[in-house]
């Protein structure tokens, strides 16, 4: 299993044409490999996700989550954003993703 990494993020500021840096505390996540997906949960919560790398595309493809893709808020948007990072990472461990 592997843990999130945190990040520091460029968000809008109070001063027009300026950016402020804010960061993101790391989220604790863990990451798993079935043999065909990529399964990425938070503990203690049903907050989940899977990804699958096919073989015609060179990107990883949402397979499952627990919520709609539609449904949005700023815990649920987080968690997607560091859960296809990690993701990502894990598939390049894998050499699904070569950079």
């Amino acid at each position: 299993m592997r843990r999130a990494d945190s990040a520091s993020l460029v968000g809008p500021s109070a001063s027009p044409g300026a950016l402020t840096l804010w960061y993101a505390p790391p989220m604790d996540l863990h990451v798993k490999f079935d043999g065909h997906e990529i399964i990425v949960t938070r503990p203690g919560t049903d907050m989940m996700t899977t990804y699958r790398k096919r073989p015609d595309s060179p990107n990883l493809v949402l397979t499952r989550s627990w919520e709609k893709p539609t449904v949005k808020s700023p815990e649920i948007s987080e968690f997607r954003a560091h859960a296809f990072e990690t993701a990502v990472a894990k598939a390049r461990e894998l050499g699904w993703i070569v950079v």
